[in-house]
């Protein structure tokens, strides 16, 4: 009987479901639905001149629909074969296209130009395009569609657009007013850390290894803006007797002192106690030196990152900060237990943290936590500054990773493109791996291909076996084997190609750049250059010069379509890269007894500097000795190899980076940081304000004076209590190392010129004379009113390269002058006094006499 119930109710069941199973096979059978779409195209601007661009768009009333997303279905998330069509005002058509719109269906800023006066005509076309099938089985297809016609003026006068301000000509500090194009690009440049010097954890510029700053001018003379304390410096005085080898430690590859990143104006930097355990990370005004945060943390600091995104929502640009930190140990290495790190990302206006990337590879974050060097991506629109790290795997695979797309949350994929869907606020976990863009296999290689260098023309990758085997593989083989693959795609761009060196010799790759990379032969001082796009030989041997300390060591960088070799021997040289000719060549020259080597050597490692035209160098030595006096900062110039600058200090350890128009350095003479730049200054100006007339000279008198922030420091405002002079461009070096290095006063400093005027009571605006001020930073001019009135005396400092100008004005009135008075006749009497009488007597007689004498010196001659 329970079976029969049971039957009965499963036939119940059947019977009751089938309509149902009946209406979802109707719905499943649904397998078309076409999306109507409205087109629309914009050209502006409308009207423009002939010759002129014209930013064309192509949108979509509605963006891309997302079918199903509840059950996390995506469809087509950009449309496909755009196209614009164009009538001309002669009937004719041009058709541009196809394109590719972005994440909100558009496709934005197609450049066209008109050649002809006349009307012109735009409509968009879209082919349709399915946009998948949703999980019940639905095709969803865009219909196609054409936009209505938009009619574009083109007219003979161009059409005025925005301009932006000019550069300054003023003290100017960040944030840079967003409509200023034109500055950022000229003097706005940050530094990013990316590169990795030698000894250093972060600092270079960037992964290229030519620590090239070319969106920034640099100072062209030693001014100095502020300095600022990092550490114990100079001599400890007391009981620790004074010599080279006394110094408190500032040159050993075994500490950190000062390793930047500079970022919308701000310096960051790891703080370090006892010189060797990071304590914290400083964030420093870089106009004043001020500091703004010290965040207390044992990350290493490595990269800085602005971004440039865009998504469906916004555009627009984010700073970050990307620490290094430990976050445990596993398993056992050669060392002990391996070290695991992560990255932490730190929100730079106030170092808090924002978010963590796990599971760095232990080929990356190396023994000691720092990083490799990384490139910035200016290829993708969408993600502008993103951080590319380059590795060769375990697996003898190169990679690389996208620090965009391992951000952009949790199981994202596809292009970049299709991934930037909201807001850009990195916040939580996310794992290393998530950023691997791509991975290709290596050719096999003994020793195994290494990255020589990177560029964003390409990753260069070398394979050069020892013959001998030595520290630093010093005796190579007589060949090498280069590859290169595409620093966005992956793709094989040539290679592998062997290239023929000197057996036994000491070759290396030591600089890449502008479509060159050049191999130095260190036992040789000789340089080769070849293609980064063909791996061919260009040139060479170049013969470089130098010493016998060049052979040492030595360091490249390649800007300005030149190479740059500097080395111990004290030497830089400048090779064309196109031709492989000797350029130039500097050298400084005899050191006497100030080394034991007889020169100043130059520091390699990775520290040296371009920007602005100009190559900046570090005379310093590793070891042996510590610090040995006469080292200073060298500017070359880049062009003829002249010397632009220079200044006393021990600035080896560190990059100098350049950024806002300014270069920093870290001088170990004293452990502080430097701050090079120009400078804000102050004028001023008086003249009497009493008692002045027409006929009084007017003596104006005034001073000009350094206000950098540098000059209300302890040391230098109680030295210049009446403020810090300003000196010519030609003795700043003196000057300043007198300053802030406790050198000599110089005896021989001259002034600057300054401009004064006066505007009389008419309106008549005339300048009465240029002056120099002192050596102590007055000056004075000597001046007569021409007519009675109110008076406006402006003095002017123009600047110079040290330093901004300024100017001030004051007032006086001048009285007319009072007229001359008439001389007092005095009346005559017709009666002549005694002494009237006696003196009218003594002169007729002395007459008389006078007269018989040469009547008889006459007769005498005529009677022999």
């Amino acid at each position: 009987m329970q079976n029969k119930k049971t039957l009965i109710a499963l036939i119940l069941v059947v019977i009751l479901t089938t309509p149902m199973m009946m209406q979802l096979g109707q719905v499943f059978a649904q397998s078309t639905v076409n999306v109507p779409d409205y087109l629309y195209v914009n050209a502006s601007p409308n009207p423009v001149g002939v010759g002129q661009t014209v930013y064309v768009s192509l949108f979509f009333s509605k963006p891309i629909p997302i079918v199903n997303s509840t059950s996390f279905f995506l469809a087509a998330t950009q449309y496909i074969g755009l196209k614009i069509n164009i009538v001309k005002p002669d009937g004719s058509n041009e058709t541009l296209g196809p394109y590719t719109s972005d994440t909100t269906g558009g496709v934005g800023a197609v450049e066209f130009v008109p050649a002809t006066v006349g009307n012109y005509t735009f409509q968009g076309i879209f082919p349709g395009q399915s946009l998948g099938t949703d999980p019940t089985g639905t095709t969803y297809n865009m219909d196609p569609a054409v936009s209505p016609p938009v009619k574009l003026v083109v007219q003979q006068s161009p059409v005025s657009g925005y301009s932006s301000a000019p550069l300054p000509s003023s003290y100017w500090t960040r944030p840079l007013y967003a409509s200023n194009y034109g500055w950022p690009q000229t003097i706005g440049g940050n530094w990013y850390g990316l590169g990795r010097p030698g000894f250093d954890n972060t600092g270079g510029y960037d992964g290229s290894g030519n620590n090239f700053q070319p969106y920034s001018t640099a100072p062209t003379t030693a001014h100095v803006l502020w300095t600022k304390l990092t550490t114990t410096g100079g001599q400890p005085g007391g009981e620790t007797p004074a010599n080279e080898m006394s110094a408190y430690t500032a040159s050993s590859p075994l500490y950190h002192f000062f390793e930047p990143i500079i970022l919308n104006g701000i310096l960051y930097y790891n703080w370090y106690a006892a010189q060797t355990d990071v304590a914290g990370i400083a964030a420093v005004n870089l106009r004043t030196g001020q500091t703004l945060w010290v965040q207390n943390t044992t990350d290493i600091l490595i990269y800085g990152q602005v971004i440039t995104y865009h998504t469906v929502e916004e555009f627009g640009s984010q700073a970050f900060l990307w620490t290094s930190h430990l976050a445990g140990y596993a398993g056992m290495g050669m060392f002990g237990p391996n070290a695991i790190y992560e990255y932490n990302i730190l929100d730079p206006v106030t170092g808090n943290q924002m978010a963590t990337v796990t599971d760095i590879p232990s080929n990356i974050a190396s023994l000691f936590g720092t990083s490799t060097n990384a490139l910035i991506d200016s290829n993708e629109s969408n993600c502008a500054g993103s951080i590319l790290i380059y590795y060769v795997d375990y697996s003898n695979n190169l990679v690389m990773w996208n620090s965009s797309l391992c951000l952009t949350g949790p199981g994202a994929s596809g292009p970049l493109a299709e991934i930037f869907t909201g807001d850009f606020k990195p916040t939580g976990s996310y794992n290393f791996t998530q950023g691997i863009e791509w991975s290709v296999p290596l050719p096999t290689a003994n020793p195994a291909f290494g990255i020589a260098k990177e560029t964003n023309q390409a990753i260069l990758l070398s394979s050069h076996p020892a013959v001998l085997s030595t520290f630093a593989n010093q005796f190579g083989a007589s060949y090498a084997t280069d590859v290169a693959y595409n620093p966005i795609t992956g793709a094989l761009l040539w290679g592998p190609r062997n290239q023929t060196l000197t057996n036994f010799d000491d070759i290396g790759i030591v600089a890449a750049g502008d479509g060159v990379y050049v191999r130095h032969d260190k036992d040789t001082n000789q340089v080769y250059g070849y293609s980064m796009t063909t791996g061919q030989q260009l040139w060479g041997p170049t013969q470089l010069v130098g010493n016998a300390l060049s052979t040492i060591y030595s360091d490249a960088a390649i800007a300005y379509g030149r190479c740059y070799i500097w080395d111990m021997g004290g030497y830089a040289n400048a090779v064309d890269l196109t031709t492989g000719k000797l350029d130039w060549t500097y050298t400084r020259g005899s050191a006497g007894y100030n080394t034991p080597y007889g020169i100043y050597p130059n520091w390699v490692f990775g520290v040296g500097t371009l920007a602005d035209g100009m190559l900046f160098l570090s005379e310093g030595r590793c070891y042996d000795p510590p610090l040995f006096p006469g080292g200073e900062k060298l500017a070359i110039n880049c062009t003829d190899g002249s010397l632009v600058w220079e200044i006393s200090g021990a600035f080896q350890r560190s990059p100098s980076p350049v950024a806002d128009s300014e270069m920093l350095g870290w001088n170990g003479y004293d452990g502080q940081i430097y701050a090079f730049g120009t400078g804000p200054t102050k004028t001023t100006v008086t003249a009497p304000d009493v008692g002045v007339t027409t006929a009084t000279p007017v003596t104006i008198t005034g001073t000009v004076t350094d206000i950098s922030a540098g000059a209300s420091q302890e040391a230098v405002a109680a030295n210049f209590p009446n403020g810090l002079p300003c000196v010519s461009d030609a003795s700043m070096t003196p000057f300043m190392e007198a300053v802030y290095e406790q050198q000599p006063m110089p005896t021989n400093d001259t002034g600057i010129p300054v401009t004064v005027a006066v505007t009389d009571s008419n309106g008549n605006c005339y300048d009465i004379g240029t002056v120099t001020t002192s050596p102590t930073g007055t000056f004075g001019l000597t001046w007569t009113p021409i007519i009675p009135g109110n008076f406006t005396v402006t003095a002017t400092f123009a600047g110079t390269q040290s330093y901004y100008g300024s100017f001030a004005t004051t007032y006086f009135y001048a009285n007319a002058a009072a007229p001359t008075a008439a001389p007092t006749a005095t009346p005559q009497s017709n009666l002549a006094t005694t002494a009237d009488l006696m003196t009218y007597m003594v002169a007729v007689a002395i007459a008389i006499i006078i007269a018989i004498a040469i009547v008889g010196i006459l007769i005498l001659r005529k009677h022999p």
